[in-house]
């Protein structure tokens, strides 16, 4: 099928609408009058929206909003690791005490003073804490899916589960304080709530994207996932130095707070509920097509409620391309968790660099990535463009990044200094990036109308945070000497491989057939 027919076939039911489109019968008489009263509930946001995208496209507004509200949530998660490996360190001076001339930040004015804290905790715990985070968002992933695509709109859970899981960020250093079982409660919930994440951006994504620029929606989308842990990773090392041990998770709490108001209030559920789309950007989202019953379908606008379309269940499961998704998002959470939990920990144990070094060390990695996951968006979007097909750009840009990301990992297996290790780490992770533009696209690619539902089966694969934890506890034990992260690197690099040759096999991205 070619690009041309696909796209035809997909404005056939408003595109433009994506997962949030729900297919309704004709005989439905109130349907018009639904819809606009839906258009009216939802005029507000659509208002707001406007004013503020008078100076570029309105899917780019949204894009770009919905980055940040990734700063926020996987900002904090980096945010968290790095604190708890402050808190958890000698009281005595902290942990990888480096001399003067090896440090970027001499003199921290907080140590050892009452903005300063510690508290004994094992490296068990400390794995625990993390591994309790990434249990619970594969559990809910699911769950969220449904809802979002029966009844509530993805826009409007995807700014409830930022402001909740901002609120619990705003509330961890003094669970932490008081209780580390109620702190393992804390994490199991808010890892939960990030979970709504993954399948309701899927789902804004599906509604804002346009076949012209599909790849680089959502690398600009989610290059907000990868920049974060960067500014957070350095935000983290100054604050604990300079500020207070617990500063730079209010800050981040508190940010999100902010962002999800704003998010709620100025985003409308679709294109079809914005009231001053451009006549260009309209055609793009196949809004010129006439809102009658020869479609067979209505967009699901603000708060309207309506029939969902069956989801079909046993094609989703047993479709190679839904499990392609899901091993790309596999490998990929089980490496990016290495970098936002045990990053901090790596060049604190092997090399011994104090705790503000190693904020500022831990955002080259993360820079790159996000430059190379904006490149590799709009290369896709090029050589897509030139006419290769979706299939074989999906293939490969995966190939080419998490190939290259493997070898690095490998390459730390024979890496004893810091030099050396930062190298390697940012040239694989950097290179790395081009691959999320090589699966993150695929669920909306596939079957548009389904997009929510298989991104939450694709989510599911961030059991690869929890596996990646569990390995490295195992692994690394309480020794966590050069040799011990050695070998947990060389598997890391080794699953990389394994998973492009899978990737290689079983991706797809052409419209199913069970998805017309």
């Amino acid at each position: 099928m070619t690009r041309s027919e696909k796209h035809a076939l997909i404005s056939g039911y408003h595109k433009g609408s994506g997962d949030t489109d729900r297919y309704t019968s004709c005989e439905d008489e109130n349907t018009n009058t639904s819809s606009g009263a839906a258009r009216g509930n939802n005029a507000g946001a659509g208002a707001s929206a406007s004013a503020a995208t008078n100076l570029f496209p309105a899917r780019y507004f949204v894009t770009l909003l919905g980055a940040a509200g990734l700063l926020c949530t996987v900002g904090s998660r980096k945010s968290f690791a790095i604190t708890l490996t402050h808190v958890a360190a000698d009281e005595t001076g902290g942990v990888g005490a480096a001399t003067a001339e090896e440090m970027f930040f001499p003199n921290c004015t907080v140590m050892n003073t009452s903005r300063d804290w510690h508290m004994p905790m094992g490296e068990d715990t400390m794995f625990q804490l993390h591994s309790f985070y990434y249990v619970g968002g594969p559990v809910v992933c699911i769950a969220v899916a449904i809802l979002a695509s029966t009844k509530l709109t993805p826009v409007f859970m995807a700014g409830c589960g930022v402001l909740l899981s901002s609120v619990l960020t705003i509330c961890i250093p003094f669970v932490l304080r008081v209780s580390v079982p109620w702190l393992f409660v804390l994490r199991l919930v808010q890892g939960g709530i990030d979970g709504i994440q993954q399948p309701c951006s899927m789902g804004v994504l599906s509604a804002w994207a346009t076949d012209s620029d599909k790849s680089s929606i959502f690398t600009i989308y989610f290059t907000g996932a990868y920049l974060a842990p960067a500014l957070a990773a350095l935000l983290s090392g100054v604050s604990i130095c300079y500020i207070s041990w617990d500063s730079v998770l209010f800050g981040l709490g508190a940010c999100g707070v902010v962002w999800s108001i704003v998010w709620i209030v100025t985003v409308p559920n679709s294109p079809r509920a914005h009231p001053s789309l451009s006549g260009t950007e309209a055609e793009l989202h196949g809004l010129h097509v006439p809102d009658d019953c020869h479609h067979h379908h209505h967009s699901s606008v603000g708060g309207e409620k309506m029939k969902a379309c069956a989801i079909p269940w046993r094609h989703v499961l047993t479709s190679l391309p839904v499990w392609s998704a899901f091993l790309g998002m596999f490998c990929h959470t089980h490496v990016y968790s290495m970098l936002v939990v045990e990053q901090a920990e790596y060049f604190s144990d092997a090399f011994n660099i104090h705790i503000a070094d190693i904020g500022l060390l831990t955002t080259i990695p993360h820079v790159g990535l996000s430059i190379a996951c904006l490149l590799g968006g709009a290369l896709a979007d090029k050589l897509l463009s030139w006419g290769l097909s979706a299939t074989f750009t999906r293939k490969l840009l995966f190939s080419v990044g998490k190939v290259t990301e493997g070898a690095c990992l490998v390459g730390l297996y024979f890496t004893s200094d810091w030099q050396t290790a930062i190298t390697l780490i940012t040239v694989g992770v950097s290179v790395g990036g081009l691959a999320e533009a090589g699966y993150q696209p695929i669920p909306a690619e596939i079957a548009p109308q389904f997009a929510t539902v298989i991104s939450a089966c694709m989510g599911v694969g961030s059991i690869g945070s929890f596996f990646n934890t569990f390995v490295a506890s195992f692994i690394l034990g309480s020794s966590k000497t050069l040799t011990d992260w050695q070998c947990l690197f060389l598997i890391s690099g080794v699953l990389d491989l394994v998973c492009v040759l899978a990737f290689a096999v079983m991706a797809k991205a052409e419209l199913q057939p069970w998805a017309l």
